[in-house]
């Protein structure tokens, strides 16, 4: 597998950055001796993994939940994580909690923030590039047009893009026999996406050893989504992982087929 530079999950509620990097693994197994962390406790420029491993994750009953169900809990739209700490101020478990209808309407709102972080040159120039699948054939974006276009940049190492394949899965099942491609832009090479997937679904057709596309397209945070509407310019995009994600995706692609 290729090693990379750096790459950011952000996470959009929270205000507070999630980078994939291996740390020790923690030992807590419940929520006693932590306190839901108060402002000004987070050291927001050090990373926190939320992974259910390293970091353990707890429903709000004091559950813990198991790191191959976060993604569902991440997508229902419902929920949001808060950081949990000790005394010592470090932050030891993420609990998820129903969001008040104040955080809803907030995160409603997102989608048109995302609008607003498009900048003036990609709103000047239609996407273009080519891309070449896991089975050898040739995508040119610009072919595409008349189709609306999802893409999702993703490696294997990154557990955020990972977390989220079983609910894109369900995207693609949803707009079945629509006009719409969905992409997986992977920084991976062929031969480790085949690995991958002999273990995981992943029902977008991939395009292995995209690290140059992703460059072209200025995604430097991991998982990224571009909604390309039917004319070929990018109408939606957002990066990260979190319970705005699943719901705003969809929202974009409907937006952008009628």
């Amino acid at each position: 597998m290729k090693t990379k530079g750096f790459y950011v999950h952000r996470y959009t509620l929270m205000a507070f950055f999630v980078l994939f990097s291996m740390r020790s693994f923690s030992q807590v197994t419940s929520l006693v001796g932590l306190h839901p962390a108060l402002p000004g406790e987070i050291d927001h420029s050090q990373p926190m993994m939320v992974d259910g491993v390293t970091t353990p994750v707890f429903s709000a009953d004091g559950v813990q939940i198991a790191p191959e169900k976060l993604g569902e809990y991440f997508s229902s739209g419902e929920l949001t994580l808060e950081p949990y700490c000790n005394d010592k101020k470090e932050v030891k478990a993420f609990v998820f909690r129903k969001l008040t209808e104040e955080e809803k309407k907030m995160m409603g709102g997102m989608m048109k923030m995302s609008l607003d972080e498009i900048t003036a040159e990609e709103k000047a120039h239609p996407i273009e590039g080519v891309l070449t699948d896991i089975k050898g054939n040739k995508i040119k974006i610009s072919d595409l047009k008349g189709k609306v276009v999802v893409i999702n940049f993703w490696f294997i190492a990154c557990k955020p893009c990972t977390m989220e394949i079983p609910e894109l899965n369900h995207i693609v099942a949803n707009y079945a026999g629509k006009d719409v491609v969905f992409l997986a832009v992977a920084l991976d090479d062929a031969k480790d996406i085949k690995k991958f997937l002999k273990e995981k679904v992943f029902d977008y057709r991939i395009c292995p050893d995209s690290d140059q596309f992703a460059t072209d397209m200025k995604v430097t945070a991991f998982p990224t989504h571009f909604v390309i509407g039917k004319d070929g310019f990018l109408q939606f995009k957002t990066s990260g992982f979190s319970p705005t994600t699943i719901p705003t995706l969809q929202e974009a692609i409907n937006a952008a087929l009628h």
